[in-house]
């Protein structure tokens, strides 16, 4: 596991209006290689629920790792409801990616 220390704002109730507030800043956990040698910083990322994890996912479909922070509960209950996100590169070294988690307009 990678990293695991994040910080965000993220509410524990599902309106709407948390929903789109979601901010979350993490270091993805559980790398995966395949994913992590297609992004570099800048990328924008797809944020999905697969098979109950939040998985932060290239355009082609790849995992790249996952987001498992305090927030999670509530992104999956926002994902559950229909609201997206995406996930903004903010720094990759070595087997490191953090990200910056945001509602998807």
């Amino acid at each position: 596991m990678c990293g695991g220390s994040s910080s965000s704002y993220a509410s524990t109730s599902t309106s709407d209006e948390n929903c789109e507030d979601v901010h979350v800043k993490e270091k993805l956990s559980s790398p995966q290689p395949r994913g992590m040698t297609e992004v570099e910083e800048g990328d924008i990322l797809a944020i999905d629920l697969v098979e109950g994890s939040v998985k932060a996912v290239t355009e082609g479909g790849l995992t790249v790792g996952s987001i498992t922070g305090p927030e999670t509960a509530n992104l999956k209950d926002c994902l559950r409801s229909g609201h997206e996100y995406e996930a903004e590169v903010v720094s990759k070294e070595g087997g490191s990616c953090e990200v910056v988690v945001t509602y998807d307009r």
